[in-house]
């Protein structure tokens, strides 16, 4: 029995049934499969494959793209001749504690306990490792890591 003066429980009424017009019960459309993309060369996502890393500079430098000013050369991969010496060194000022110079290097530089990288030792870099140290100086998102030769 009710209270007196509440109002009546409506009667439910059940939902009426939609018709159907695909597979899915939702009565929405079945959904298209996305179309084939051509595949070039051996990328399946159809983009080109990218050209290594001295063939995109090389043409970026042919196409008149220029390093930002104060930014230390970036020499190619071709080696120092015997008996030149390399030292490195980071500006201190510069650098952000990116890391990137460790990464590519661990054995050219040190990170300090607040993330920020030093030349490793007195900065002489060994022989053999001129190449990682460019690489290094060339990955400074701040230009920081400087090379002297």
């Amino acid at each position: 029995m009710a209270a007196p003066g509440a109002l009546p429980e409506p009667e439910a009424e059940p939902w009426p049934e939609r018709p159907v017009s695909g597979a899915n019960k939702s009565g929405l459309p079945e959904a298209e499969p996305w179309p084939e993309r051509p595949v070039s060369g051996a990328n399946k996502s159809g983009l080109p494959e990218a050209e290594p890393w001295p063939a995109r500079r090389s043409a970026a430098l042919a196409s008149g793209h220029r390093a930002p000013r104060g930014a230390p050369p970036i020499l190619g991969p071709s080696g120092l001749q015997g008996g030149m010496h390399v030292r490195i060194s980071v500006d201190a000022d510069k650098c952000q504690g990116h890391n990137r110079c460790y990464s590519l290097a661990p054995e050219l530089f040190d990170v300090d306990d607040y993330g920020y990288a030093t030349a490793a030792g007195d900065g002489e870099v060994p022989a053999g490792m001129e190449d990682k140290a460019r690489l290094a100086a060339a990955n400074c998102p701040e230009y920081a890591v400087l090379i002297e030769e």
